[in-house]
This record gives structure tokens, sequence and C-alpha cells, in this order.
């Protein structure tokens, strides 16, 4: 099973879809993605303002809500049933209150769902964020999913932080940034693969 996660920042959702065919992914979480029309039945969508955070599968796949007691903004739970079944996150984090304080809220409130799970999204955090007298950190947040038996598809091979990003600014210059928002955590023991993809910005 293959999953693919996506910032594709804003635009149609059908051309957002179109772009991804190339991946062949089972499953789908697009964060700052608009709410589907009538004629995307399939696709889960999540959210409180314009944009939200959509999430679809393929067949055998399926995707459908879970009952939640609250809703809580920026993960949002979805379940998915088929060859391989478990709860998938997608989480798209805006300041509610915080970026920080949305996450680790996400976590508490759905910190009782066992079994296998995947998050996958736009955090909008990173370890380098984290400040040394600082109450909340993203590294307190990463600790538990790895205490939980996640691990960070992205960085299998590599540490958390300085993650290097090469972006081009309008004047042709290259710059790196540290940076770490669109990436899975997936659940100990999952057959999962995730697909980690730089979309060109044509596709936009």
């Amino acid at each position: 099973m293959r999953i693919a996660t996506w910032n594709c920042a804003r635009g149609p959702l059908a051309k957002k879809r179109a772009a991804l065919d190339a991946l062949d992914p089972d499953i789908v979480v697009l964060t700052e993605a608009p709410a589907p029309g009538p004629d995307m039945p399939d696709v889960l969508w999540f959210g409180e303002r314009r944009l939200g955070v959509a999430i679809y599968a393929k067949p055998p796949f399926r995707v459908t809500r879970t009952r939640q007691v609250r809703p809580i903004p920026c993960v949002y739970p979805a379940k998915v049933t088929g060859p391989t079944a478990f709860t998938i996150f997608g989480v798209w984090t805006w300041p509610a209150p915080t970026y920080k304080a949305a996450f680790l809220n996400g976590l508490d409130a759905y910190g009782h769902v066992r079994g296998p799970r995947v998050f996958a999204g736009d955090f909008n955090g990173n370890v380098d964020f984290d400040k040394t007298r600082g109450r909340t950190k993203w590294s307190d947040g990463f600790a538990r999913l790895h205490s939980e038996g996640l691990v960070s598809a992205y960085h299998r091979d590599r540490p958390l932080g300085r993650e290097p990003i090469q972006r081009t600014t309008s004047s042709g210059a290259r710059i790196n940034r540290s940076t770490w928002t669109t990436v899975s955590f997936l659940g100990a023991g999952s057959s999962i693969e995730c697909s980690s993809a730089i979309m060109p910005t044509g596709h936009r």
C-alpha cells in the first residue's frame, strides 16, 4: 500500500488529484485543499475555513469518517478499510491557538486510539523551531509518537531537524531552508509505504 501526502496550496481539487496520478497512491492526504464538489463523493474533507484537509482512497481501499466526541481543529481522523485496516490522521496545523498547541491538542484528543495509525500531512513544525525555555515543544510531540511505536517515513535515514529544502527566489537565487512540514508518521508493524514527492510549481 502506498500513501501520498501533499500540501497542494489551493487550486482546483480535480487538478491536484490528476497531478498525483503518477504516484499511483492508494491513500491520499491533501492539505490546504478546497472542499470537493458533488462530483467527488469519495473525498472526505475536514476544515473550519475555506481550505482544509482532503482524504481519499483508491479501491479496494475505502476511507470513512470516525465518530468524534467533539471536533478538534488541525488533526482529523478517518478510518481506512480494505486489505489493510488502520486509522489515518490528516494533519494541517494553523494557529489554533498556536501551531504546536494544535498538534499537541490533537494528540491528546486521540490518545485513546489504538492499533495501526498514520499521521500524514503538513505539520508546519520542526524541532529546529523549539526554544530552550519554551513550555511546549515540537520535539515533545514527535517524541510522543516515537514512544508509541510510530516512525517518520521521511526521517528513517536522517535525523530530525536541519532538513535541507532548496527553494528559488523570484530573482532566481537558490536558497536552503531547514523545515519539516509535509511528512508522515507510520505505526510500527504496518506494511505501509509513504511517498514523499516534490511537486513541480506548475501543479499549484
